[in-house]
């Protein structure tokens, strides 16, 4: 039966104008630097099958995302969007409310959103299979998610002492050990159906666009001696840290709220340790994406299909004493990209600044699709083709990213643009921005604000171009107070002290200085001006 199926797929490929497939893959919380592109002798674990991809295709060096979190991030890539331009109006129990971008893990796509990269496919004819995770819908994750995002600016009380790790809604990297080879079964389903489900399409003569979306990676960070015993432990750097009091002030908020503040985790062997879960869960996922190119090898549709591998966002992965996402770091805001398929120029790397949304329009020109006029995103197609690399008239030589959700203090803005990474919190008056040279200085240890002020008013201009960054944070700042007076007045006031006390993941915090808490509140609702 199966060779039936090869040769049916064969000779449906070899006919003329046969659309090319489509195979998109993306995972959680993936650094790009984790797939060590180009110091494959550097990396601790093997990763034979997306080393397939990137040997027949496109490696995309500084590819950054649009927003650090997971459905703000994948919003943008299914629609082509910036975050701030992503409209829709929030539906809930509390009521409804207008809302003018992604903002947050609550905050999305609407769900009537009809322009999608797989709404272009499938009125291109395309048969389309999406399995596991999409996450690019508002409305979704939990309650403790949305209530920490809206609150971010309140001055909770908290304390250092004693060991304390301040006010913390995270319970900091966790790691946890599982047994067997197969860790996380949802994704393995979701790659062997997927994987099925190819071999099936690859025979009807119609092409075929399919997606899996895969959990893997996301913290805690779990795997099992299967995977941990094939890492080699003496490839493992340990990040550095400096002190506390040493921090810009919005990294500060950053590490407290994961609960990274205290000592608990500050030793290099935990360090290492979680590093080397870290790199065992992306070993184990390369074997998931290893499922999915043995299908379409047997399926005989490999050389007619395009291949996409990628992540939502990146994992601190214990730098600058974080771990988790939603800062501008590299680490969280940078990700693999790697494409390989049909007349995609083999084993390179593109070393220009692009962005992950870009995959939207990527992917119409793919199927033959048309993308809507005011999307921000831009093809990488020149990139990938044979000839020259795109030149910067015709591509963007930045890339804007940004977030204002939870784990922070204020809204930021990154532009990444030429050598320089550059970043502004809230409307910009509230603290110092920050500047970094990232070519010297690729672990963004040395701040050179105070040094460059001419390159500081040239990117702040930039990122005014893109961005009328104040007047978002100004917006985001009363969505905030609207979307939790909206919450607070679903509930009957016992009801909302018990939940803000006990309810929401920042109860231990709340139990060290429950009344001071709970004044905070009060006077964050009942205060309009900037808290800082």
């Amino acid at each position: 039966m199966n060779w039936l199926l090869l040769l049916c797929a064969a000779l449906w490929a070899a006919c003329a104008g046969a659309k090319p497939n489509l195979l998109f893959l993306i995972d959680e919380s993936t650094d790009a630097k984790a797939y060590f592109i180009g110091k494959e002798d550097e990396a601790p674990m093997e990763l034979p099958n997306l080393r397939r991809i990137q040997r027949n295709g496109v490696s995309f060096m500084q590819n950054y995302v649009q927003a650090p979190v997971c459905c703000p991030s994948r919003a943008s890539v299914w629609s082509g969007r910036q975050n701030h331009k992503i409209p829709h109006t929030q539906h809930n129990k509390y009521g409804d409310l207008f809302v003018a971008g992604a903002w947050n893990n609550y905050e999305g796509l609407d769900k009537n959103y009809t322009q999608k990269w797989n709404d272009l496919a499938e009125k291109q004819g395309y048969q389309v299979k999406i399995v596991g995770k999409t996450d690019y819908q508002a409305g979704g994750h939990s309650e403790s998610c949305r209530v920490t995002a809206w609150t971010n600016r309140v001055a909770f009380p908290y304390t250092l002492k004693n060991g304390s790790r301040g006010w913390y809604d995270e319970d900091g990297p966790l790691i946890v050990t599982k047994h067997g080879n197969e860790t996380n079964p949802g994704d393995w389903a979701a790659a062997r159906s997927l994987a099925q489900w190819i071999k099936t399409a690859a025979t009807t003569g119609q092409p075929f666009a399919g997606y899996a979306g895969f959990n893997i990676v996301h913290p805690p960070y779990v795997s099992s001696d299967f995977w941990l015993d094939r890492i080699n432990t003496s490839r493992i750097t340990i990040p550095q840290w400096i002190p506390l009091d040493q921090m810009h002030p919005e990294d500060f908020q950053a590490t407290m709220k994961k609960g990274m503040a205290g000592d608990e985790f500050s030793a290099d062997s935990y360090k290492v340790a979680v590093r080397k879960y870290y790199y065992a869960m992306i070993a184990e996922y390369d074997a998931m994406v290893g499922v999915l190119l043995d299908a379409l090898e047997e399926a005989g549709v490999a050389n007619n299909t395009y291949v996409i591998a990628t992540s939502d966002h990146g994992d601190m992965n214990m730098e600058h004493r974080q771990y988790y996402k939603m800062t501008y770091y590299d680490p969280s805001s940078r990700v693999p990209l790697i494409i390989s398929g049909p007349g995609v120029r083999a084993n390179t790397k593109v070393n220009n600044i692009t962005s992950l949304f870009d995959l939207f329009p990527t992917i119409a020109d793919i199927v033959g699709a048309t993308p809507p006029a005011d999307i921000d995103a831009h093809s990488l197609m020149p990139f990938l083709q044979a000839g020259p690399t795109a030149q910067n008239d015709q591509y963007p030589d930045w890339a804007l990213s940004q977030f204002h959700g939870d784990e922070i203090h204020l809204s930021w803005f990154m532009l990444r643009r030429k050598q320089y990474k550059y970043v502004v919190f809230g409307t910009g008056k509230e603290v110092p921005p920050r500047l970094f040279d990232m070519e010297k200085d690729p672990l963004e240890s040395h701040d050179l604000v105070a040094s460059m002020p001419d390159v500081v008013q040239e990117y702040d201009t930039f990122l005014r171009s893109i961005v009328d960054y104040p007047a978002v944070a100004e917006d985001v700042r009363k969505y905030n107070h609207a979307s939790f007076r909206m919450w607070k007045n679903s509930m009957a006031p016992a009801v909302y002290n018990t939940t803000v006390a006990k309810g929401i993941r920042w109860s231990k915090s709340w139990a060290q200085f429950p009344e001071e808490s709970y004044v905070a509140l009060e006077q964050w609702l009942g205060n309009d001006t900037v808290r800082v």
